[in-house]
């Protein structure tokens, strides 16, 4: 190991070059061979981008469109292409259109968003579904999440149209075509059938079949109940106008486009729907058996101007209006640690902050999933620490790390998440810190000294006294000291003043001490206070020079500083000195200890 590593916490597993794939927005809508107007189809669907109805808008990451002829494929994506938003890119998935397709309104035809999705081509399927109609199934992932359980299907379907028995049950047949399909599948896949079933009840076999029990079953987000009446405008899909023509009429009053997402796809966790997202895109429920743009429209109620626009573009577009849902992306783990010092010192204890981050991409917290997670440390790292995070935000677990010996402190947090679909599920980040030895501060550039005693003659003139002080023994794994400050209790005339304020390693530092001309015999103490770097660790010790000036004793044994009068300066030494034992000036009355003797002594000489 390098004896000194730079302070380091590595995030190791939860990284990822792509940015993660934001709450997903899928839009359904049976665009009838686009024979209607192709500046309104690209309103609808520059609208749906910013459509903000449930409270947040995102661009749409999945079209799934019906009724599209091989010839206008290319129409179509030109018109998504146009009506992007900035930033935003189109692809188109994998497109077939059988034989006989065309004839039979056109094939299936999905879109999605090269920032947030991704196809994997090996999961597409054709599955014939009658009446020369086959519908598609594509495999795509979320982009940033490299987990193979990142990954859903979308069927898109165009059934059999008509009333009767015989249209009743070519569509069951292709239902149960795509059941069989569905339940073929992983039980619990994540998946979604979307598209123009035709069913005109909730009775209808080809319906109750698409909610059948078994592996991957539909589930209807209105619950089964039934749609038709006005009572149920609000659900309906077909036809945003009275009159036919090029485009089919006959009024809002039929609920054609289904979406059904699998129950994996509604459990709330990973992948899912967002509560109460579905919506029929301009549908006000207001237009029951009226064209879609019959009078003021309020799908969007306090902008009746926006509203109108949209409903405008709705019936010259097709004779289906678009189905929306949005759905919560999986929680995506990132780990940090934060305010790591550079360095500690032997012995220091200290507080390590883990911040955990669901970075999942969303718009609004309820459009990433919640991020349950734990983690655990080894090494010189103490503690455990678990939590759950909404999308978007952080939440920050506490260690403790030690530093015993000089040389690093090192340990490992291990955060683990089991939310459904995260990614990673997993992150290790490595902590490393250098730890120092703590210094030694020292009279002596051989060998820690901490106390001195220096002889000086009677000065004849002022004599300064420079007092070098080393950190004995540095080296690279070594703490600096610096001195703090200088004190003497001496003369009154006597200073201290230090002369290096910066870091001492491999030099030395320095204190001046000045005694003037014409002191008497006396004893002064200087005690320097050192101090380590300032580093978790750090502790501050006290070096002590006495100085003792040789010659004639001062005529009054009181008079301690020798000034020729006994008065406060004198009062001041005694009290620093109190309690002190041994031969020390401050002993007037020579009992061995600085006290209330002494104290008599000095006051009765007050003045003299």
């Amino acid at each position: 190991m390098n004896p000194l590593p730079l302070a380091m916490a590595v995030l190791a597993t939860a990284c990822c070059s792509l940015p993660a794939a934001a709450q997903m927005r899928v839009m359904s809508w049976n665009v009838a061979k686009m024979v209607g107007d192709v500046t309104a189809i690209e309103g609808v669907i520059a609208a749906a981008h910013v459509d903000d109805k449930p409270g947040f808008a995102v661009p749409v990451d999945v079209f799934a469109f019906q009724e599209v002829p091989s010839s206008i494929s290319a129409d179509l994506l030109a018109a998504v292409q146009a009506a992007a938003p900035a930033g935003s890119t189109y692809a188109m998935a994998t497109f077939t259109s059988a034989s006989g397709e065309d004839s039979a309104g056109g094939a299936q035809c999905l879109v999605y968003r090269t920032q947030s999705i991704a196809e994997i081509t090996a999961g597409h399927a054709d599955i014939s579904t009658g009446a020369s109609r086959y519908s598609d199934r594509w495999q795509l992932r979320l982009v940033g999440y490299d987990s193979t359980v990142a990954r859903f299907y979308v069927y898109s379907s165009h059934l059999k149209a008509s009333t009767g028995s015989s249209n009743e049950d070519t569509r069951l047949a292709g239902a149960t075509a795509l059941r069989n399909n569905s339940d073929a599948l992983a039980v619990n896949a994540h998946l979604l059938f979307v598209g123009d079933y035709n069913v005109y009840y909730n009775t209808e076999p080809a319906f109750l079949r698409m909610l059948q029990a078994g592996n991957n079953p539909g589930v209807d987000p209105y619950g089964g109940s039934a749609w038709d009446g006005q009572g149920n405008a609000l659900k309906h899909t077909q036809s945003p106008r009275l009159a036919s023509g090029t485009l089919v009429g006959g009024g809002m009053d039929d609920r054609f486009d289904l979406h059904l997402p699998s129950p994996a796809m509604l459990d709330g966790a990973g992948l899912s729907v967002i509560s109460g997202s579905l919506r029929p895109f301009g549908n006000d429920g207001q237009h029951y058996n009226l064209d879609i743009n019959n009078g003021n429209n309020t799908y969007y109620p306090t902008n009746v101007a926006r509203s109108n626009a949209l409903a405008d573009d709705v019936w010259a577009a097709s004779d289906h209006i678009p189905v929306i849902v949005d759905y919560q992306v999986p929680a995506r783990l990132l780990a940090s640690v934060v305010g790591l010092p550079a360095k500690l010192i032997e012995g220091a204890a200290i507080p390590v902050t883990l911040r955990v981050t669901n970075a999942a991409n969303a718009v609004v917290p309820q459009g990433g999933d919640e991020l349950v997670w734990l983690a655990n440390v080894s090494g010189n790292l103490q503690g455990s620490w678990s939590g759950s995070t909404p999308a978007g935000s952080s939440n920050d677990g506490f260690f403790e790390l030690f530093a015993p010996t000089p040389g690093a402190a090192y340990g490992t947090i291990a955060i683990q998440t089991n939310s459904q679909m995260a990614f990673p599920t997993s992150a290790t980040l490595e902590v490393q810190v250098p730890v120092l030895r703590h210094a030694h501060p020292s009279l002596d550039a051989a060998s820690i000294v901490t106390t001195q005693a220096l002889e000086i003659d009677q000065p004849s003139a002022a004599t300064v006294i420079d007092i070098p002080i080393w950190n004995n023994g540095w080296t690279a794994l070594q703490s600096s000291t610096s001195i703090g400050s200088a004190t003497l209790d001496a003369g009154t005339n006597w200073t201290a003043a230090v002369i290096t304020s910066g870091a001492i390693t491999s030099g030395s530092g320095k204190v001046r001490v000045t005694i003037p001309a014409g002191t008497k015999a006396n004893q002064g103490t200087l005690r320097v206070t050192m101090n380590e770097e300032a580093v978790p660790g750090a502790v501050s010790s006290q070096l002590v020079v006495s100085i003792s000036i040789l010659g004639d004793a001062c005529p009054n044994p009181a008079d301690l500083d020798c000034d020729g009068v006994v008065s406060g300066g004198d009062l001041a030494l005694m009290l620093a000195d109190w309690g002190t034992t041994g031969s020390v000036p401050a002993d007037i009355d020579g009992d061995g200890i600085v006290g209330g003797g002494d104290l008599t002594v000095l006051l009765a000489s007050w003045g003299s």
